[in-house]
């Protein structure tokens, strides 16, 4: 399996055979994995490649593979001037409770790209942080990106202000004054 997902031309068949290695010798996939993420692949490929290489198989078993080994796969894909590759970069760095992840989420909070100031804001979510308040804040104003501010705050704040799909704009501009009044109040709050 190692030989072929080596030797392999096609990028979906040897992502196939790389995934199906991990399960049996993680870290002979992983070497696999450094060795071809740097080749020019189908942005798809190079995506799944970075998936594979968070986990590692033990006794059937997915587990979580140590940061300082993903660390430099995950900073190549964030150098990317791809949006798709630096936006799964960030989302698997939501999954490291590290000093370096905060950091990093934290820079790509004042991105160009509004998907991955987003991405970014959901990760640091994921790791407990609020900081991606400020991405929310700015889009509760912007009728068309106001329902994803809202969902990025109920999950920073674990709260609801209630939301459904079948509400009124009246009723939406309701749940957002609610939402303003609310970051106001953390605001105030947070200073000395």
């Amino acid at each position: 399996l190692y030989q072929f997902a080596k030797k392999e031309t096609s990028p979906y068949l040897m992502l196939e055979a790389i995934s199906r290695l991990n399960r049996l010798d993680s870290q002979k996939a992983f070497s696999l994995i450094q060795e071809k993420f740097s080749i020019s692949l189908p942005l798809s490929v190079r995506v799944s490649l970075l998936g594979e290489s968070l986990n590692v198989w033990r006794e059937g078993r997915k587990i979580q593979r140590p940061f300082s080994e993903v660390f430099p796969l995950l900073k190549k894909a964030l150098s990317s001037s791809n949006p798709s590759l630096v936006r799964q970069a960030l989302r698997y760095l939501g999954f490291y409770k590290r000093e370096k992840s905060y950091q990093i989420l934290r820079k790509f909070l004042h991105h160009s790209d509004r998907d991955v100031r987003y991405e970014a804001a959901w990760a640091l979510a994921r790791l407990g942080a609020k900081d991606g308040v400020v991405v929310a804040k700015k889009d509760l104003d912007s009728p068309e990106h106001r329902i994803r501010a809202i969902s990025l705050l109920r999950r920073i704040f674990k709260r609801s202000f209630g939301l459904g799909a079948k509400m009124k704009k009246e009723e939406v501009e309701e749940v957002v004054k609610k939402w303003k009044n609310f970051l106001e109040d953390y605001e105030k709050r947070k200073k000395p």
